[in-house]
């Protein structure tokens, strides 16, 4: 009974496995930043994904380090030339200026951290359930050196060594006695601001000397003003600085004084942008209104096309600002955002900022590895540094705006650019191009061709907005309706064919009602899915048409779009009855999705709406193999996500993503009957929140579309719901994917700690039937070639199995591969031994 037990666990086990290893590896490359630190060699801004953006010299150029998706920073200090941090769990350590890092685990999900102090070699951790202590080599003590309420919310510390503060429940400062062991709290909102009806909270705690300082947060309309107030006795009594003036801002103490940075609206014509103002108050004084403080900035604004927003849903915040030299200055906030000064704060530069919104549509481009485009109905971000930061266009009012998205565009390789703009006024010029990378540009001329009729009568007219790149040819297609002298309504679609230098060169029609996909192939040949029908798409319950038919086929153009010839390959595309919105009349549906399609080996890749839509019970893939001239289909077992672009092709396998945007894998597209496995998208992304289309929703995570070079680099494009429309308009952030080679650098286990650490991926293939693999990670100081392999039946009996081994790949990661060929079909266990450790796991093996 027991071993049924035994073999019923293990068959559970083995079936719960979602994937069997990682398609890709993600770096998400957006975050808000939370703080930033230096240690005058290294600047590091961090904040959430385990995102550190740093400086090596003093912001010329920039890197990213990911310690992986699932650590939040929550705070970085230094001790010396080395940096330590925390995140939510762990304690984080670097003694090379920031560009390595050593991970140690303290807590489990019963304690989280919410901030850290360092006085001295002494780290205080603060959690929601207490204060605890660890010293410089990441030792913790187990015991809290302050239990706290478990109910109580905790947001920050700050500590000298002897005294402590803590704010809780927002309007709430604790002051800690470490000699006396006394405790006292004090409402701050009280006692400094009785009056205040809209006062809501404290924040930006801080200490100088034997002067603790509070930010007092007021909230007028959804705008949120701040106040510094000061205790000089441990918080018995309390001193107001200042009025509520500060909007957003952040401020840093020098003294006896108090320089502030904020957000500071510009207004040019119609529109209001962000620039910085960096100011300097005297605390001798009560500051009352802005002619009481000093403005150090010399000029008003960055120059850039970065919107003010400070009372919506995602306001530009400042979080942090420190003084790295006697003449730099740096300050970080939400959006990715890093300014810089390099004369004491007189002028300011914006190094970063990212604030993008997508409603589906793709408008992102990335000609290369490095260089990428956002496009957004004003502002155009772009990034040089495949990434790692991003900036809008230098500002330029252009008042032919009508507030549309572009409604096509192309960047090549080489810095130049063409965005063409829906305009309010029919006769204004249309065309913008660039010659720098997208830093400036500059309105040219108006495509006459197509102006009037596409731009201002249909802006949505395009078929594919970013141009296909063809050498020397750039190739759009526009769709238009037009009746026929029967009053029949019908599209049709032509080939718009630019030169280089953005002109038009000619224009071809196609022979086709509905135009579903364009590719260019890997032999710069042009592929088009398309559909003819004619008669009236209405049918009754039988599903039998009068007059309607329907039939799917390839056009191929070999020289550039000039011309198109059908091919010779039948196309079996079958549509599905489906129900009209009035339950009586039914009509025929296409099931292939327009505008998402992915090219693998010779494979061009089709997928459709769900099993529903396919007339087939199951869901599909539709394939195109070029290079045979063959047509017909595959399975997979998932609805899939209909946004362009998420079916991609990336290390040998074939990536698409499901509508609930998890991701199914097959390394084997070409064959009848391909395997999927599969990973949750919370199994690559922390705080995942599954997008559901059945039941739209805020902060719901969807993949909106992918862009990849090679077979081991490309970006990910993927959105948050937000602002209760429906979740239909998503906040952008960018994925870098790269090959996955092992655990990411927070879990690489480079930690001092006298214990080997085995840890493994689970097997793959699961069940096996020849071979059985697992990625094997170990402490690099010791040497996996002294590990025991054993393989052992359900029944504990060891099959001595001489075929296993552990391929060595670095120092502390290898493949383990087993030969499971001369055992019978069943379920093993697989024992790795070194120095004291073991690591066991299960697998099957049919035959």
């Amino acid at each position: 009974m027991n071993i049924l037990v035994i073999i019923i666990f293990f068959l559970t086990f083995l079936c719960t496995l979602s994937s069997k290893e990682l398609p890709f590896k993600a770096e998400r490359m957006i975050t808000d930043f939370r703080g930033v630190v230096s240690n005058g060699k290294n600047i590091i801004c961090y904040g959430d994904y385990g995102i550190m953006t740093y400086t090596l010299n003093f912001g010329q150029t920039w890197n990213q380090l990911n310690i992986g998706d699932r650590y939040s920073i929550k705070k970085i200090n230094n001790i010396g030339n080395d940096f330590i941090g925390a995140t939510e769990h762990s304690l984080i350590k670097s003694t090379t200026n920031g560009l390595t890092w050593v991970n140690k685990e303290i807590f489990d999900s019963s304690a989280t951290v919410i901030d850290m102090a360092i006085v001295n070699n002494t780290v205080f951790l603060l959690t929601n359930n207490g204060v605890f202590l660890a010293d410089s080599a990441l030792n913790l003590n187990s015991q809290p050196l302050l239990e706290l309420d478990i109910n109580a919310e905790y947001t920050e510390l700050e500590t000298d060594g002897k005294d402590m503060y803590i704010i809780y429940n927002k309007k709430n400062l604790i002051h800690y006695s470490m000699d006396t062991k006394q405790l006292d709290t004090t409402n701050l909102i009280n006692v400094t601001s009785p009056s205040c009806g809209n006062c809501t909270n404290i924040t930006n705690l801080k200490l100088s000397g034997n002067t603790v300082y509070v930010m007092v947060n007021s909230k007028v309309d959804k705008d949120n003003y701040l106040k510094i107030v000061k205790s000089d006795n441990k918080g018995k009594n309390w001193e107001n600085l200042t009025n509520h003036l500060f909007l957003n801002g952040y401020y840093i103490i020098d003294n006896n004084t108090i320089s502030v940075i904020k957000p500071k609206p510009l207004y040019y014509n119609n529109s209001v942008l962000f620039g910085p103002e960096y100011i300097k108050i005297d605390t001798s004084h009560f500051v009352i209104d802005t002619s009481d403080y000093s403005v150090i900035n010399v000029k008003d604004g960055i120059d850039r096309a970065i919107y003010y927003n400070s009372s919506f849903t995602s306001p530009t915040v400042f979080n942090e600002i420190i003084n790295v030299n006697t003449d730099t200055l740096i300050a970080v906030g939400t959006n990715k955002m890093i300014v810089m000064s390099n004369n004491g704060g007189r002028t300011w530069e914006m190094k970063s900022f990212f604030s993008s919104f997508s409603e589906g549509i793709d408008f992102t481009s990335f000609p290369t590895k490095e260089i990428g485009y956002v496009l957004n109905r004003l502002s155009f971000y772009k990034t040089k540094d495949g990434g790692v930061t991003w900036l809008p266009q230098k500002y330029k009012e252009y008042p032919q705006f009508s507030g549309l998205a572009p409604s096509s565009f192309y960047f090549n390789s080489i810095g130049q650019g063409y965005i063409k703009i829906v305009t309010k006024n029919v006769a204004d010029t249309n065309i913008l191009v660039t010659n720098d990378n997208g830093e400036t540009y500059n309105l040219q001329y108006n495509d006459s061709s197509s102006h009037f009729k596409f731009d201002n009568n249909y802006p949505n007219g395009m078929k594919f907005r970013n141009g296909k790149g063809l050498g020397d040819i750039i190739l759009y297609v526009l769709a238009r309706s037009e009746k026929d002298s029967n009053g029949v309504l019908s599209n049709n679609y032509t080939v718009l064919r630019y030169d280089n230098n953005f002109r038009l060169i000619d224009t071809v029609r196609l022979n086709c009602n509905v135009l579903i996909s364009t590719v260019v192939t890997k032999d710069s040949s042009i592929i088009c899915l398309a559909l003819n029908s004619k008669g009236s798409n209405k049918t009754d319950s039988s599903g039998k048409p009068n007059d309607y038919s329907y039939s799917y086929f390839l056009l191929k153009s070999v020289d550039k779009g000039k011309t198109w010839d059908s091919l010779k390959v039948n196309v079996p595309i079958y549509q599905t009855l489906t129900k009209s919105a009035d339950n009586i009349n039914h009509y025929y549906l296409n099931s292939v999705f327009s505008n998402c399609v992915a090219q693998s080996n010779n494979y061009i890749l089709y997928p459709t709406y769900s099993q529903s839509y396919t007339n087939q019970g199951y869901n599909l893939i539709y394939r195109y193999d070029y290079v045979n001239n063959i047509f017909d289909s595959v399975k997979i077992p998932t609805q899939l996500n209909s946004y362009p672009n998420t079916i991609f092709d990336f290390n040998s396998k074939v990536v698409a993503t499901s509508n609930f945007n998890n991701f199914f894998y097959s390394k084997n597209i070409g064959g009848n009957n391909p395997i999927w496995d599969s990973v949750k998208g919370e199994d690559i992304f922390t705080n995942w929140d599954g997008y559901n289309p059945l039941f739209l929703g805020n902060d719901q995570d969807a993949v909106l579309s992918s862009h990849i070079f090679n077979d081991t680099s490309g970006f990910l494009i993927i959105g948050t719901s937000r602002n209760g429309i429906g979740g239909k308009e998503f906040k952008m952030n960018i994925v870098k994917l790269s090959e996955n080679t092992g655990i990411n650098s927070v879990e690489n286990p480079r930690i001092d700690e006298e214990r080997v650490f085995l840890w493994n991926y689970e097997p793959y293939p699961l069940p096996g039937k020849n071979i059985i693999n697992s990625k094997i990670f170990w402490n690099r100081y010791y040497n996996i070639e002294n590990a025991t392999i054993n393989v052992y039946g359900v029944y504990g009996t060891n099959t001595n199995s001489k075929n296993i081994k552990i391929n060595k790949i670095q120092d502390y990661m290898g493949i383990l591969e087993w030969d499971c060929s001369d055992v019978p079909s069943g379920i093993y266990i697989i024992n790795i031994s070194l120095e004291g450790e073991s690591r066991s796991f299960p697998v099957m093996v049919v035959k």
